[in-house]
């Protein structure tokens, strides 16, 4: 079974993370574009955060998902990582696994993701780098900042430039299931 971690768990680590940093409350809000308020209940345990506003408040605190969830990293010369060792997060909507934990040395990200059908939360979000996927199962609605619309079927690919405004989600009664990469700077 993996190592799943709640995205509720995370938030004593967030707080160290902004401390490290020497960010404010205030500040670290203002750049990953949430609530103070939200972010101090995130931070004591009293709030938990979709997958998305997680993610939000990791980049803001100049790191990803997978390295944040990994902890110490894995050693520069494997070559297979079993599905065992790979990190998840999940809410209520959604699950992704990284399958690469911890491998700030590796050039790209690998995902697998999953939306349960109609998805509920729906969050804006934009990503550093652009985001490469194949949709393995169901459908990916991208709405777009202007309105538009985008859908990606079972095995259509994907690309999400970088900074694109966007909304993922699974509008269909089947689940998603993707598989996403991103390129590290």
């Amino acid at each position: 079974m993996a190592n799943t971690t709640r995205a509720a768990g995370a938030g004593l680590r967030l707080r160290e993370q902004r401390r490290r940093l020497g960010l404010s409350l205030r500040a670290c809000a203002v750049r990953a574009g949430v609530a103070p308020s939200f972010l101090s209940k995130i931070e004591s345990g009293k709030a938990m955060p979709t997958i998305m506003t997680l993610q939000k408040i990791v980049e803001a605190l100049e790191s990803d998902l997978g390295a944040f969830f990994a902890g110490g990293g894995e050693a520069p010369d494997r070559l297979v990582f079993p599905r065992a060792g790979m990190k998840e997060v999940a809410d209520a909507d959604r699950l992704w696994r990284f399958a690469f934990p911890g491998r700030r040395d590796l050039k790209l990200a690998l995902m697998y993701e999953e939306y349960k059908p109609r998805t509920r939360r729906i969050e804006r979000e934009r990503h550093p780098g652009d985001v490469y996927g194949i949709v393995m199962a169901g459908e990916l609605t991208l709405a777009l900042a202007d309105g538009e619309l985008r859908k990606a079927r079972k095995g259509d690919a994907f690309v999400i430039p970088a900074g694109m405004e966007h909304m993922a989600r699974n509008d269909g009664a089947r689940t998603l299931v993707m598989v996403t990469a991103q390129i590290r700077a």
